[in-house]
């Protein structure tokens, strides 16, 4: 993730930790993250070769779980939302939760997701 990151997240930082899980193929994880006004977001996941090999990254505005970005169906284990000048900036005034759904659509085994940001 890191050494992708300055290409699908440039001039943003890693904020926080990475979460990370151990997924059978089909199973969902879930990890909440909480959106800051006046930024802007990049979700990267990563499994490593011989795991999942297609794994799928959804923003879900909670408590509706309302669809609020996905990765693109050809990134692989490395999907990523929000990728470059198209980063995720929420137009709320106040911050907000959402759930990153972590789904291994083809392989098992560990995943890890990292999000980024940077000023809007």
């Amino acid at each position: 993730i890191t050494t992708a990151s300055p290409k699908v997240a440039p001039k943003m930082e890693k904020e926080g930790q990475p979460g990370r899980a151990t997924l059978k193929e089909g199973e969902h994880w879930g990890m909440v993250v909480t959106l800051q006004p006046n930024r802007c977001y990049t979700f990267v996941g990563f499994s490593p070769p011989g795991s999942v090999s297609q794994l799928d990254l959804k923003l879900l505005a909670l408590p509706l779980n309302i669809e609020a970005g996905k990765s693109g169906g050809g990134d692989k284990a490395m999907p990523v939302m929000g990728k470059g000048t198209a980063a995720i900036c929420p137009i709320l005034p106040v911050a907000v939760p959402y759930k990153v759904d972590v789904v291994a659509t083809k392989g098992a085994g560990r995943v890890g997701v990292w999000v980024f940001s940077r000023n809007k």
